[in-house]
This record gives structure tokens, sequence and C-alpha cells, in this order.
């Protein structure tokens, strides 16, 4: 999938940040956090992990996107031979994971 398709996907989506919840029927859930409304229920075979998987999705795509976008501009001017903005895209791309690695 390309970047742009990504993005897409990611704009389209209800925004987060999302949470999980297991109810005792038996349903793990995937909901807007805050009290909004139901992203998913998962019902047989389906494990907190998932859910736990599903709702961190929405707030890790946005930042991998970003890391992804940074590391490909940074690569592109290390590879012309370019120190033009080469430490300006090292910055952002520092950013991009702090960013990935703060909750």
């Amino acid at each position: 999938m390309k970047l742009d398709e990504i993005e897409k996907l990611i704009a389209a989506a209800t925004p987060g940040p999302w949470t999980e919840e297991y109810e005792n029927s038996g349903y793990i859930m995937a909901h807007q956090k805050g009290g909004g409304h139901d992203i998913c229920k998962m019902t047989t075979g389906s494990t907190k992990a998932d859910a736990d998987f599903i709702a961190a999705s929405r707030t890790l795509m946005p930042k991998l996107l970003k890391l992804a976008h940074t590391s490909i501009s940074l690569d592109l001017l290390f590879y012309s031979g370019s120190a033009v903005g080469m430490s300006h895209q090292l910055d952002a791309w520092r950013v991009a994971m702090a960013e990935l690695e703060s909750k």
C-alpha cells in the first residue's frame, strides 16, 4: 500500500484516540475514547490483545506515517549528496521518532 493511500485511510477513519474494553457478554470492543461510538466489536476467537492492537493503531498509524515520510526525505537527501536541508530533515526525523515513542 502506498503512503498516500494510508493517509486517506487515516483521514477517513473515526478520530482517535481509541480505547478497548471487555464486556461481560464476551465482546471485546474498540471505541472512541471519551464516550464516542464503537469502532468494532469482536466475538469468538478474539483476544484482548486483538482489541489493544486495533485501539492502538488509530494513534500509531499517523505517527508511523510521519516517520516514514521523514525517513524517505532524509534518504533522498543523503543519496542525492545534498547537505542542504539534511540537518532540518534529521531534526524532523528525531521529532517523529520521539512522537512514536511517546504515549
